[in-house]
């Protein structure tokens, strides 16, 4: 009896299945999407504060994107904004610009350290 389990374990030999995965796999998993972006890998790699937000946002990222989604179809708008393409849009910087700089991992007090008085 043969495997009915084959084409689910062998990925690399099954070309049906390796096209289907490269086709719908980033609209179906958008984890995927998210964390292998290049806008995100390219914002992600500019300082570790950076990496840590790219990190920690991807719900907020996603919510703002079924957000827009919502918002277009309120409007009677049906256009197919897939994740992938939302993310070349680069909200990354968007929202981390919009931190305060305490938020980005930037202390000030690093930079002027507290004054001493000495009272007489």
């Amino acid at each position: 009896m043969a495997n009915p389990f084959q084409t689910f374990t062998d990925f690399s030999y099954s070309p049906e299945i390796g096209s289907m995965l490269s086709s719908n796999f980033l609209e179906r998993t958008p984890t995927a999407a998210y964390y292998s972006s290049p806008t995100g890998m390219a914002f992600s790699t500019a300082s570790p504060n950076r990496r840590r937000f790219f990190q920690d946002s991807f719900q907020d990222i996603y919510n703002q994107y079924l957000g827009e989604l919502g918002s277009r179809a309120r409007q009677g708008e049906i256009s197919p904004l897939k994740f992938a393409d939302y993310l070349e849009r680069d909200p990354f910087t968007e929202r981390y610009s919009r931190l305060n700089p305490t938020q980005r991992g930037i202390y000030s007090q690093d930079y002027s350290p507290s004054t001493r008085f000495i009272y007489y």
